[in-house]
């Protein structure tokens, strides 16, 4: 008897562990019932999310209303101090998840000054290392402590990620706009600074590799004859990257033709077979010279986030939720779902339609004005 109970515990125990193993591997829909989802244990949709936009009473009353799930923004740590962190937390508390990309922009920990002075944005490698690790954990362990009291896993509402669409000065010549002043090693080895001091955090949060540029993943699906050098570089370095291992995501940014996702989002799991977000989707395609009007704004966006659903992308960021006067390409202001004077556009109704296809709202998740 005492034997058939213990192989009766073994058996319910495996089955309890298998199935929170399949909750923390997954990240798509429909693992977590609408319980997680109405009692605030996980973000309320895992799918969709945002990318950019100030945290202001406006953009925090329209993530509710949107109905997303997930929002980016970015942090420059040595910038920005621990205060900003605080203010973060505001996105937690609307039942959104947040996917902070860092930028180590502390001066005092960099080599090459000159290089930091004539920038324009980008993360530099540190030369100290336990100085970063420091940097890394003291925005984290803000947003940390706020989940925990409030009963939140910061495992299920956190992502971090290493900077941004890293092309490293070994790759191609470096110039002020980068996002990483750095070579290749360095930029690994930051990588695995970052993955240390986010899992001396909490070691359940997921960390998240640079994303891949559009511009990039053109070049890497192209068989024109005049990019084939560029190809070969940019195919050797995002390799490489890609398997370096210890992170959790990978990323992936798609501005350009519609008909091109599937391409690249295969030649990424090709060479990634883990978690793989699109933390920056936008239109219209650069290469035709167009500017979204409000009815290609609903049609385009339609297409795209249907065509990336398709092609197998976890997690989805739409570019971006508010309007400001600070874009450096005049492009990005009309994709923004709400105009810069607070109005939401037809494509804020759009991508709220298609979010609710996957994530039904919840009661008290559409009380923003205007949802």
């Amino acid at each position: 008897m005492q034997k058939l109970l213990v192989r009766a515990i073994v058996v319910l125990m495996a089955a309890a562990t298998t199935v929170a193993l399949i909750r923390l591997s997954s990240g798509i829909p429909g693992v977590w019932g609408e319980e997680d989802r109405s009692e605030g244990r996980r973000p309320r949709c895992e799918a969709y999310g945002v990318f950019s936009f100030p945290v202001s009473d406006v953009s925090l009353d329209a993530l509710a209303g949107l109905g997303v799930g997930w929002a980016r923004l970015q942090f420059r740590l040595g910038e920005i101090d621990s205060g900003n962190a605080v203010l973060v937390t505001q996105v937690f508390d609307r039942g959104v998840g947040l996917w902070l990309t860092l930028y180590h922009r502390d001066r005092t920990n960099i080599s090459d000054t000159t290089g930091f002075d004539r920038s324009e944005r980008g993360a530099f490698p540190p030369v100290d290392p336990v100085r970063y690790r420091q940097l890394v954990k003291e925005p984290l362990v803000i947003l940390v402590d706020h989940l925990r009291g409030c009963g939140k896993d910061p495992a299920a509402w956190l992502v971090v990620q290493c900077c941004n669409e890293v092309l490293p000065s070994d790759v191609a010549p470096p110039t002020p706009r980068r996002f990483w002043h750095g070579t290749s090693d360095e930029y690994l080895r930051t990588l695995r600074l970052t993955v240390e001091a986010v899992k001396s955090v909490d070691p359940g949060i997921p960390v998240a590799v640079g994303g891949i540029a559009s511009e990039a993943m053109e070049v890497l699906v192209s068989s024109a004859p005049a990019t084939g050098w560029l190809r070969t570089l940019l195919e050797r370095w995002q390799t490489r990257m890609l398997a370096a291992g210890a992170f959790q995501w990978a990323d992936i940014h798609l501005y350009h033709e519609v008909e091109s996702i599937p391409a690249k989002v295969q030649w990424v799991r090709t060479r990634w077979p883990g978690r793989l977000a699109a933390t920056e989707i936008g239109g219209p395609d650069p290469a035709t010279g167009a500017i979204y009007t409000e009815a290609l704004h609903v049609r385009d966006l339609r297409l795209r986030m249907e065509a990336v659903r398709a092609a197998g992308i976890d997690r989805m960021f739409w570019t971006s939720l508010v309007e400001t006067s600070s874009y450096p390409d005049p492009r990005f202001g009309p994709m923004a779902l709400i105009s810069i004077t607070g109005r939401r556009k037809p494509a804020f109704g759009e991508y709220r339609k298609i979010i609710d296809t996957e994530c039904p709202p919840l009661a008290a998740a559409r009380s923003g004005p205007g949802s």
